[in-house]
């Protein structure tokens, strides 16, 4: 049976069925913003512009699950447990040429786009006890109020943007102290 749930994993893995998400954070190589956005933009295109802007703008940058999106993050850099707080999110194109067959339809404005925030404790099937309030403050920049964590453990932070009739999510973990 062991054998069998291994090789399982290893051809889902080889498949590209896992679930994966691309995430960096200024924690680790800070090299990475410029080489990662020129291999991901490609050559001639600038898309690299935004992802650079919006690395140095956000403490965490995440790729969407069908890759379509960066999704740029900040938050205070203590989440205390039980008090509100508020995110800031920044949304770039990804330019890659590995997205949704919809990459055509993204708008050249971003203020088309809509955010759904939310925080959950999937482990023990609950969420927050409050709706976030989600401000657009400019095209692809949002402000994301009443959030609040008011249990220890790991929180799994998602964000699905919408454009047009495409929904497409983006998530992390997070742990309040």
């Amino acid at each position: 049976m062991k054998l069998q749930t291994v090789l399982w994993i290893s051809l889902f893995s080889a498949l590209g069925c896992a679930s994966s998400t691309t995430e960096f954070t200024h924690e680790s190589d800070s090299t990475a913003p410029l080489s990662v956005a020129k291999d991901l933009a490609g050559e001639g295109r600038d898309d690299h512009i935004d992802l650079r802007r919006l690395r140095s703008d956000f403490s965490r940058v995440v790729l969407s699950n069908d890759r379509t999106w960066w999704v740029g993050s900040e938050t205070p850099e203590v989440l205390s447990l039980g008090e509100e707080f508020t995110m800031r999110i920044g949304i770039v194109p990804n330019g890659d040429d590995l997205g949704v067959d919809s990459l055509q339809q993204i708008p050249e404005d971003l203020s088309d786009l809509t955010i759904h925030v939310d925080c959950t404790m999937p482990q023990h099937g609950h969420g927050m006890n409050l709706v976030p309030e989600i401000e657009a403050t400019q095209p692809g920049r949002f402000l994301v109020h009443g959030l609040e964590l008011f249990m220890e453990g790991q929180w799994l932070v998602t964000v699905d943007v919408e454009f047009g009739q495409h929904l497409e999510r983006t998530q992390w973990w997070v742990e309040p102290r």
